[in-house]
């Protein structure tokens, strides 16, 4: 026993001791290669703090975030990100002044957070079970017991309870049962002071078609007064209700285009039911579409006989309710979307809307328009339209009411406007919700280029033609070298560099803020690639060019036709790199392909990756398919100018290529194609071939799209598909660099790998036929249909993380049955003799292949996980982890390695294989994000750098995180610390001693001729 610890103790030390020591940071390289930026994600709801001495933006988001905001400057001062799902969500956002509240997991978690640190000050849960999800969505209602501001509660429903606590701290009051809830679809809550004896808490519980039950308790003691019901056969779960002052209840009927209002009775014999008042009676005209009534607060009853009417055409009503009847206020048009705030008792309704090119923002008492706080804001051209407002109001220095608005953009922008129009700052939030990211090459510079008109040979020329354009060509150089020089002097003697931003502008994405011809030159390629544009597309339609260097915004573009395609549960907007800027003078061009909003049929778009603007002026917002897509897939196969050919699938199996001038590459390749389909939902795995050609006149009508073959199925496999689904369809990528074909084992012999480019690993998710967890991984080619390899875990969960590269796979997942993370590699080999050294075959592949595999205990749980990518594949493979903590973590691929012996043979130790410990344990200096943690992630790009030793890393998600790593060491280039001095002084030394050495053997030579 006490031999076996010291074994796996001299293991750990081995395994340790491993790790390369160049992962250790030194202070002064924080931020000098990497930057990260904080994001909150989609606004649901937000409040403007209006006390304490830093004033905050508190919001919270559809990422399951809550925030505070610096309203100086749009910084996140603090940030709670909660579990993702319904465990995290977040269904009430409560500022009173002094407390900041948040209602959670459907009424089960109340919290209270400090507003200036975001600390959490006490969190009561509402019960002793834990939520099962099926829960409606929680009641919320802020009230004053008897008027007094000291006695603030908070009244919070929850799976057919109501607990009513102290809202300053968190004790409870009263809590019941409420009685007969289970048909309830949603529940208001209402506050009424009218009746004599008691103050009155009513429930009232909507039962579509039925109407309304209603459940009074005495607000202070939480004693039943009563039950009654309110007839209403005409509610559904999508008409919009409120309560009102009153113990009133308003609806909009939209089927009988009017009002409905009730009022709340002690007794059901008094209970009446709803009266109908007609909008027309009103003069208020709805052309067909929809409306909604919109409560001035949404969990407070402070001056609850006003509300909005909001409908489809945009026009919003403010509307009254006093002596017993609808009062109309105000009546504006064309409204975006409109917000009620007070100030000093007074209330005030703000709009919002488009107007052009402009947002203008009106505010309006129940009087008159306060003509003083009209704000007249100037958007980009490419900023969405207004989505959401938020307003405060408060007194300015000269005692005039003054505002600050808070503006969410269909973009998921977020926007501080002051009074006046100026926008104080806004926040990218879109980026948050990042789908695609491809890191692309800069342009070589001008004069770099000119050397490609310096070597090219014309018709005509002659050697005095190009000697002349030679010296052209280097006084070029010469003089945009001067002009470098000269700008580089200003820029020090202003004390200033290239769009330098502060780190506390960078834990958000900032625009660039210099011309379009500093841009243009700034935006060059340096001599070893490091610094490259990282193009993002996110899921509100809104495309981004990202400096690598600082994170910087360089462009963006607004796309607001577009929406992601959906697969497998998942959202996907396909980034594909038709042409690079390698290709000289031809611009590169990048395509994406999405879901048009208004139509089942889908949407390309291309455009120029460094500048953002469209590749295609004709049809600069894009171009809809006027087919339904099943599969879009770039081939690598290029036409005379260097583009790459997009094959699009409509659902007839017909085939089109993309852009429609490469379909003659496409004829010349014909035989050499092979396309897949994979359908998540039934577990088919189709494969084609370009079959016959189509020549159809009757398709000209589809707007430059025309089918050129029919896709000729070929193979077809049906997994499993009654309890599991397709999960993942995870393929290799398609610039990989594999520098070697094989492994030298210890006896000198060579082990080869199975580099099948064909190959994709599928992994399907769900429960066995005795209903436990099952994971299944396949691996399958293609280009045959063949399954090369197959295998089940049982009693595994989700979500499983796949990384696929050269011959081997590796995935994480969660056993059930032990209760922790595994990770299991898999490496496919040929054997000891390859069958064939040039190209690989699926038509001819060699004999099944050798499959080693090993499984580790890996002890946290990963949010994305990826590979290490570099230009020649030379440098060792690691594998980059982002953990649920927050680190992201660089393992290198040989401690995942299936052949590592238990106990280790000579053979073994000749090929350098570590010893097999089942924990696969991350030192501290693995972590390549040091304390810079990040959270929310969704996956990681690397890309490769101009150096073989280094490849660029993005993480990306609700945090983006950017870096470099160097997977074996930094060699191809001198460090920084390299003691040049030291080196100069030494070949001086050496050149000295060698013209020395040479005069006096000369001199001895001549003395010796003399003798």
């Amino acid at each position: 026993m006490a031999a076996s610890i010291i074994l796996v103790a001299i293991q750990l030390v081995q395994l340790f001791c491993s790790f390369p020591s160049s992962y250790a940071l030194y202070e002064d390289q924080i931020g000098k290669f990497d930057w990260r930026q904080q994001y909150v994600g989609n606004i649901k709801e937000a409040a403007l703090e209006f006390g304490g001495t830093r004033k905050h933006v508190f919001v919270t988001s559809e990422s399951n975030v809550l925030a505070g905001i610096l309203v100086k400057t749009g910084n996140i001062a603090w940030r709670h990100v909660f579990p993702k799902g319904e465990a995290g969500v977040t269904n009430a956002l409560l500022y009173t002044g002094q407390e900041l509240l948040t209602v959670s997991r459907n009424g089960f978690a109340v919290r209270m957070w400090d507003p200036s640190t975001g600390v959490l000050q006490w969190e009561v849960l509402t019960s002793s079970t834990l939520p099962t999800g099926s829960e409606i969505a929680p009641g919320v209602l802020v009230f004053q017991e008897d008027g007094n501001q000291k006695k603030v509660r908070l009244a919070v429903t929850h799976a057919g309870q109501i607990t009513v606590m102290n809202a300053r701290n968190g004790e409870e009051v009263w809590k019941d049962v409420i009685p007969n809830s289970d048909s309830f679809q949603d529940v208001l809550l209402q506050v009424s002071t009218e009746d004599e004896e008691n103050d009155v808490l009513a429930v009232i519980g909507r039962v579509p078609g039925i109407g309304f039950k209603v459940i009074r308790y005495n607000s202070k003691d939480g004693s039943l007064l009563g039950q009654t019901q309110i007839p209403a056969p005409w509610i559904t779960a999508d008409v919009s209700c409120i309560t009102l002052s009153g113990q009133r209840v308003v609806c909009a009927d939209e089927q009988s285009g009017a009002l409905r209002v009730t009022k709340v009775e002690a007794k059901q014999s008094s209970q009446e039911g709803f009266s109908s008042v007609p909008l027309k009676k009103l003069q208020l005209e709805v052309s067909g579409g929809r409306f909604q009534v919109d409560a001035v607060q949404k969990h407070s009853m402070r001056d609850q006989s006003s509300f909005a009417l909001s409908m489809q055409d945009g026009t919003v009503a403010w509307l009254k309710f006093e002596s017993g009847e609808f009062r109309v206020i105000k009546v504006i048009p064309s409204v975006s979307s409109h917000s009620f705030d007070f100030y000093k008792e007074k209330l005030i309704l703000t709009t919002v809307s488009k107007v052009q090119n402009h947002v203008l923002i009106q505010s309006f008492s129940e009087e008159e328009e306060i003509s003083s706080l009209q704000t007249q804001v100037t958007t980009g051209p490419h900023t969405g339209d207004p989505a959401k407002i938020f307003a405060m109001y408060l007194d300015r220095k000269d005692r005039t009411i003054g505002s600050r608005t808070l503006l969410q953009t269909s973009d998921y922008g977020l926007h501080l406007i002051q009074q006046g129009g100026e926008i104080q700052w806004s926040r990218e939030e879109s980026l948050a919700l990042t789908l695609s990211v491809e890191i692309v090459d800069l342009p070589v510079s001008e004069t770099e280029a000119q050397f490609e008109d310096e070597f090219s040979t014309k018709k005509g020329d002659n050697i005095f033609s190009m000697f002349g354009r030679r010296i052209s060509t280097q006084f070029a150089q010469l003089q945009s070298y001067v002009e470098h020089l000269k700008k580089k002097i200003e820029t020090w003697q202003h004390g200033g560099g290239h769009h330098v931003h502060t780190a506390e502008q960078l834990t958000y994405a900032v625009e660039y803020d210099e011309s379009e011809e500093d841009l243009a030159e700034y935006l060059t390629r340096d001599e070893f690639s490091l610094h490259k544009i990282i193009i993002v597309v996110t899921q509100a339609g809104k495309l981004f060019g990202l400096d690598s260097a600082d994170g910087c915004v360089l462009w963006s573009y607004y796309l607001p036709g577009i929406e992601p395609i959906t697969r497998a549960g998942k959202l996907l907007i396909p980034l594909m790199v038709q042409r690079t800027t390698a290709h000289f003078p031809n611009p590169p061009q990048v395509t994406i392909i999405a879901k048009a909003k208004n139509s089942e049929h889908n949407f390309i778009y291309s455009f120029n990756p460094i500048n953002g603007h469209p590749s295609d002026t004709d049809h600069p917002m894009g171009q809809e398919m006027p087919f339904t897509l099943k599969q879009a897939t770039m081939q690598n196969i290029v036409d005379k100018e260097f583009m790459k050919v997009i094959l699009l699938i409509d659902t007839a199996n017909k085939v089109y290529s993309y852009p429609a001038g490469v379909s003659p590459v496409v004829q010349d390749n014909k035989g050499r194609i092979y396309l897949y389909t994979a359908d998540a939902d039934t577990g088919a795995l189709k494969g084609y071939r370009l079959g016959e050609g189509v020549d159809d006149p009757n398709q000209t009508w589809r707007k430059g799209f025309t089918p050129i073959y029919e896709a000729e199925e070929i193979w077809y496999v049906q997994l499993p598909s009654l309890l599991q689904s397709i999960t993942h369809v995870v393929g290799k990528k398609p610039s990989e660099e594999i520098h070697s074909q094989g492994r030298v084992l210890g006896d000198r012999s060579v082990l080869y790998k199975y580099l099948n480019p064909n190959l994709v690993v599928v992994v399907s998710e769900g429960e066995d036929p005795t209903a436990k967890s099952h994971v299944t991984v396949y691996l399958i080619d293609v280009v045959t249909g063949n399954i090369v390899f197959q295998t089940d875990h049982k009693r595994v969960n989700g979500p499983v993380h796949v990384v696929h590269s050269e011959n081997w796979v590796v995935y994480h997942f969660w056993n059930n049955r032990v209760r922790r993370n595994e990770i299991t590699v898999l490496e496919l080999f040929e054997g000891n003799t390859q069958k064939n050294s040039t190209a690989f075959s699926s038509l001819d592949p060699p004999s099944d292949p050798l499959v080693e595999r090993q499984s580790y205990i890996f002890s946290e749980a990963l949010q994305a996980m990826t590979t290490t990518h570099t230009e020649k594949g030379i440098t060792a493979k690691h594998v980059l982890m982002a953990l649920k903590s927050g680190g992201i973590i660089s393992i290198p691929k040989r401690f995942l390695d299936p052949r590592r012996p238990i106990i280790p043979n000579p053979q073994h130790k000749e090929e350098m294989l570590i010893p097999y410990v089942p924990e696969l344990v991350a030192p501290p200096t693995a972590y390549i994000n040091y304390n810079q943690s990040v959270f929310g992630i969704e996956n990681i790009h690397t890309s490769p750098a101009g150096l073989e030793s280094t490849c660029l890393v993005l993480a990306y998600g609700l945090d983006f995180y950017f870096t470099r790593t160097t997977p074996s060491n930094l060699f191809d280039v001198l460090k920084e610390d390299f003691d040049y001095l030291l080196i100069v002084t030494v070949l001086l030394g050496l050149l000295v001693a060698a013209i020395v050495t040479r005069r006096l053997s000369s001199m001895k030579k001549l003395r010796q001729a003399w003798r």
